[in-house]
């Protein structure tokens, strides 16, 4: 069913198959725009786990801007648009779901066991995707990551999200594994849903920092008593001759 078919193909309020079948022929069917071309699904789950990841609440049309590559994406019919839209808010959730519920966070179709496998292609694309978000919220993790309170993980950090951007430039890395003491390519795939699942958890850490840093105490109500007016205490005398005096 398409997207643009009606409210029957969302009657579940939650990403599915049948979301993710409609979502895929949406993509493939759009030309690329000004700012590149349109992502593909996987590539899209990479974004989203860079969104939902963020210490900040982002934006969506900032993060549906990089998914659709253009700001003005084209439907067929406002029921389309509606689709769609509605579509990338369900994968969004339930890509928070899966981090908050301690489930494997890198896709499936992404755990490559080595470079020849049909899932190494799939973890390009997510990377691509991860990568891009990352870019868009590099300014708020470059303030963030000068928190006193997150300090400690800054390393942890960078290390884990070069380690999952890094199969977006796969070619320059697999020229260095073909060196004599270079990077072991198959060893560093077998990791990757470990390191997935630790910047999920890194990042749940953080957000609790930074989230609590923004909190403000509620201001303090001053109100100024005149000399002449009754003292607040209650004595009945006149503050200037109570506590003021005092």
């Amino acid at each position: 069913m398409s997207a643009s078919s009606g409210k029957a193909s969302l009657a579940n309020d939650e990403f599915d198959q049948q979301q993710e079948t409609v979502l895929s022929a949406y993509l493939a069917s759009r030309p690329g725009g000004k700012s590149g071309q349109v992502m593909t699904l996987t590539a899209i789950k990479g974004l989203m786990f860079a969104v939902a990841n963020s210490p900040v609440n982002v934006p969506p049309d900032r993060w549906m801007t990089l998914a659709l590559a253009t700001k003005t994406p084209e439907f067929e019919s406002p029921q389309q648009e509606d689709d769609i839209r509605h579509i990338l808010f369900n994968l969004l959730d339930k890509t928070r779901k899966t981090i908050t519920g301690g489930f494997e966070v890198l896709p499936e179709e992404c755990r490559a066991e080595d470079v020849h496998c049909s899932e190494f292609s799939r973890l390009q694309e997510w990377a691509t995707g991860y990568g891009q978000g990352c870019q868009l919220l590099m300014d708020v993790w470059t303030q963030v990551l000068k928190h006193p309170g997150v300090q400690p993980m800054e390393e942890s950090w960078s290390s884990c999200m070069v380690l999952l951007n890094v199969w977006s430039r796969a070619d320059s890395l697999l020229e260095k594994a073909k060196k004599k003491d270079g990077p072991d390519v198959n060893k560093m795939l077998q990791a990757m849903p470990a390191v997935a699942r630790e910047m999920a958890v890194m990042c749940h850490d953080i957000r609790e920092i930074w989230q609590k840093s923004l909190e403000k105490p509620a201001p303090v109500k001053v109100t100024k008593v005149g000399r002449n007016d009754p003292c607040p205490c209650g004595s009945g005398k006149k503050h200037k001759k109570c506590c003021e005096k005092g």
